[in-house]
């Protein structure tokens, strides 16, 4: 039960950061904007914005950013590798324009009327994109855009990459458009799976209640001395021992690995007050499955080194 809990919540981590990176996947880098002293026309922001697409789009870099105060609630975004899931309609379509994002009220009102109040003069909705996360109650964003279609303006940029150089490289071109970087903050993929609260808490548990079954069973193999030494003077080799009593020990963890999997995906269900999605329900069978094979395994060898050390006369 408890390494189907630690699949789970690597699998809620997997979501969250897919969220928080609008499904950038990989690792990635933030670089908050804001203005520079520096004065620049709109000509220039724009052809610092073009500079800046071509330069990603030479290293297959994807680019996501978001406005921040009062700008436009538009998404910009970059993918010439297309790794981005959602990106696929902006990557197709040529034409200079938005896509409102499925789901808002731009998106809403587009699909019902034909139109986008909310859109910046002069700007053209071309359809919809399902952006991941971003839904009314935890987003003010409207729109996607590609990037080089407008100025940047000021916010946080999401690189899907965490090289220097090339971050060095992104960093000079957005100062000729008036913009510097206030702050630099690289977050690889394996850093934020080893920092997220939940998996460190679940792989805890897990670890410690595979150590207590483990001791447990280590505790319980003294009394089973007499035993194995009437089955050694019958003839019993310690393989066929250890054998049989891997077979014992399976039946028993393909029960516990089935009520496991069941009480995880009921409480589950009863935390969150609805049953378990299908990709949940595939991770808890996945993790169960997995569970039961390192707790049998690990059984398998406590018992393998106990008979071995105590035929050779060294165990307690």
């Amino acid at each position: 039960m408890l390494v189907a809990f630690l699949a789970l919540a690597v699998l809620w981590w997997g979501q969250t950061r897919s969220t928080a990176t609008y499904g950038m996947p990989g690792p990635t880098t933030t670089l908050t904007l804001s203005s520079s002293a520096r004065s620049t026309t709109e000509e220039q922001q724009l052809t610092a914005a073009r500079r800046l697409q071509a330069l990603l789009t030479e290293e297959g870099v994807s680019m996501v950013k978001t406005s921040q105060g009062d700008g436009d609630p538009i998404l910009v975004v970059l993918d010439p590798k297309q790794r981005i899931d959602w990106t696929g309609p902006l990557n197709t379509d040529s034409r200079p324009g938005l896509f409102a994002i499925h789901g808002t009220y731009s998106g809403t009102v587009w699909r019902a009327r034909g139109q986008a109040p909310l859109a910046p003069p002069g700007r053209t909705v071309l359809g919809t994109v399902s952006v991941p996360g971003v839904t009314p109650s935890t987003s003010s964003l409207q729109f996607v855009e590609p990037l080089g279609s407008a100025p940047l303006g000021t916010g946080q940029l999401l690189l899907g990459t965490t090289d220097p150089a090339l971050i060095a490289r992104v960093g000079s071109v957005l100062e000729e458009s008036g913009l510097t970087v206030e702050s630099t903050r690289r977050q690889p993929a394996l850093v934020s799976l080893v920092r997220d609260s939940t998996v460190a808490m679940a792989a805890l548990f897990a670890a410690l209640g595979i150590v207590c079954t483990v001791m447990s069973l280590a505790l319980s193999l003294p009394e089973q001395r007499e035993e194995i030494r009437l089955r050694r003077l019958i003839g019993a080799t310690e393989a066929a021992l250890v054998r049989e009593r891997c077979g014992r020990e399976l039946l028993r963890v393909i029960a516990g690995t089935a009520v496991g999997a069941l009480g995880a995906g009921a409480a589950t269900a009863l935390v969150a007050q609805a049953p378990p999605a299908l990709p949940e329900l595939g991770v808890l069978a996945v993790g169960a499955v997995v569970g039961g094979a390192v707790l049998w395994m690990a059984r398998r060898l406590t018992f393998a080194i106990w008979l071995h050390l105590e035929l050779r006369g060294v165990g307690a």
